[in-house]
């Protein structure tokens, strides 16, 4: 007995070490892949770049610029003050370890230290996802700012500053890429919900109707309508039609599209509803590519690898639902709904033959991974000293 208080003690007092550990091993390994990688530009880093350039010369973005304002702003200021680019770089590192970081507290705040270990372990393991730090593209950002803004979620009924950086967090996400607006208003309304204090709930409130009015609505607009845009009734027509899993790499024969009658929008429910099990296919296809992050490219041992590693999650995952759901706190789950919006986003148009869409909700997962593991890996007594949730 003495001696389980006094590892509970030891671990109680560890919280902050934990978080801090979390961080600096992620920091770590980001910098090893950056300098295996070398500092690498990507098919769309020359939006981002003119986007800078037009913001120096007093010009206004393009509406699919404006998709990632807060990104291009971030280059815009490195290049007035003269910086070097590697700036940027740092700043995905520093993301990330801030994600590790605000992990370990989710995971603490649902399981104890257990949870906070097991929580920070599966994203600092997450290659996958800090390889995109290698890169001068939104990406690996994006990835680590929905960490973040999921984590600060989880243990936003924490006293001090937890709601407020969540806040941040959801903003610094809608406005680095513009996925981030479907997910900042979905959990920005979620704490509006959640949170206890009144004066929180109502800036959440503002906060959600901020985003989807705020500086992303010529973006919203340009994705949803704008010539080419992904959401477009004619790509999804397009898309569906040709019968594409992963973009411009796996597409299986699709009956061919009947007469068109001048409406897009139209057209495309008449050939789902003339074509159910084929456009079915399709879509279950494309969902166990997000779910999965299925790259043909990949060599047999990598695709193992990578399959394996999300299997490992999604058992965890289970398993922290069904902890949750015995407590009667499944309602505690509620940030990881941003994987499912992702994944419905996926599921509607199309994969990337890099996985990396499979990787952006990832981190709304982990707080739950770290449940599911923790139940097997700590004793009752602990369970219950470290986290009164656990009782």
């Amino acid at each position: 007995m003495t001696g389980s208080r006094s590892l509970v003690a030891g671990w109680r007092s560890n919280q902050c070490t934990t978080a801090v550990a979390a961080m600096l091993a992620t920091i770590g390994i980001n910098v090893a892949v950056i300098a295996a990688l070398g500092m690498r530009v990507g098919g769309d880093t020359g939006r981002y770049v003119g986007g800078a350039e037009r913001i120096i010369s007093g010009q206004a973005l393009t509406e699919r610029q404006t998709a990632y304002i807060g990104y291009i702003w971030l280059l815009a200021v490195v290049q007035m003050l003269h910086l070097p680019i590697a700036l940027v770089y740092a700043v995905h590192v520093l993301a990330s370890g801030a994600a590790a970081w605000a992990l370990a507290r989710a995971g603490w705040r649902l399981a104890g230290a257990a949870g906070a270990v097991a929580t920070s372990a599966g994203w600092v393991l997450l290659l996958d996802a800090h390889r995109w730090n290698a890169y001068l593209l939104t990406d690996g950002m994006f990835i680590s700012l929905v960490a973040i803004a999921a984590a600060l979620c989880f243990a936003a009924d924490e006293d001090g500053p937890t709601p407020v950086l969540a806040g941040l967090a959801i903003a610094a996400m809608a406005l680095v890429r513009i996925n981030g607006a479907a997910y900042g208003a979905m959990l920005a309304a979620g704490l509006a919900l959640r949170t206890r204090r009144r004066p929180a709930r109502a800036a959440f409130a503002i906060l959600a109707v901020a985003i989807l009015i705020g500086p992303t609505t010529g973006a919203v607009k340009n994705l949803l309508a704008g010539s080419g845009s992904r959401f477009s009734h004619e790509v999804l027509l397009s898309d569906l039609t040709s019968g594409e899993i992963i973009r411009h790499t796996v597409a299986v024969q699709m009956p061919p599209a009947g007469p068109t009658h001048g409406n897009v929008a139209s057209d495309l429910v008449a050939y789902i509803a003339a074509h159910p099990l084929a456009v079915a296919r399709v879509y279950v296809l494309r969902l166990g590519h997000y779910v999965f992050g299925f790259n043909p490219t990949y060599s047999p041992h990598h695709l193992a690898a990578v399959v394996v590693q999300w299997l490992i999650l999604y058992a965890g995952v289970a398993a922290g639902l069904l902890e949750l759901n015995r407590r009667r706190r499944i309602v505690d789950a509620w940030p990881a709904l941003i994987w499912m919006l992702q994944g419905a986003v996926v599921v509607a148009t199309v994969g990337d033959f890099d996985g990396r869409y499979s990787l952006y909700a990832v981190g709304a997962l982990l707080p739950l991974f770290g449940v599911g593991v923790a139940r097997f890996i700590s004793t009752p007594e602990i369970r219950a000293a470290t986290e009164p949730g656990w009782r």
